[in-house]
């Protein structure tokens, strides 16, 4: 279930004169709300949630409580990072420093230790290699 608290709807005073002004829908909100409580977290035996990548149904919301808050079901589906001991990641690097690099996958940036990287010394070919 996920809580709306009423700061999330909007006002009903003054929106005859402000026609442009863009007024978030249900969905919107449940996706917005979904994304706070969700992205970028990990969840436990699952993975770190990455993002939301579609709503496929809710109900309206109910009424609990005394602040007002309209709490819906929701089923989602998310985009779950996990990868397994020993599973090779393709990324760029984006940066570094001295506590190790920062890698860019496709949907994230992922940090990895120093004491992590393997350390590969190369030599030039000598001469007589050739």
């Amino acid at each position: 279930s996920i809580e709306i608290e009423p700061a999330y709807f909007p006002k009903s005073e003054g929106l005859e004169s402000a026609k442009d002004v863009y007024t978030a829908t249900f969905a919107d909100l449940l996706w917005h709300r979904l994304s706070e409580k969700y992205v970028s977290k990990v969840i436990p035996g699952q993975g770190v949630c990455v993002g939301i990548s579609e709503v496929l149904d809710h109900s309206f919301g109910t009424i609990r409580g005394e602040d007002g808050a309209a709490w819906s079901t929701v089923v989602f589906n998310a985009l779950i990072a996990c990868p397994v001991r020993g599973q090779r990641l393709v990324g760029t690097v984006s940066a570094q420093d001295e506590g190790g690099l920062y890698l860019s996958l496709e949907v994230l940036t992922v940090r990895v230790p120093r004491h992590m990287l393997i350390c590969l010394l190369y030599t030039s070919p000598s001469p007589r290699d050739s």
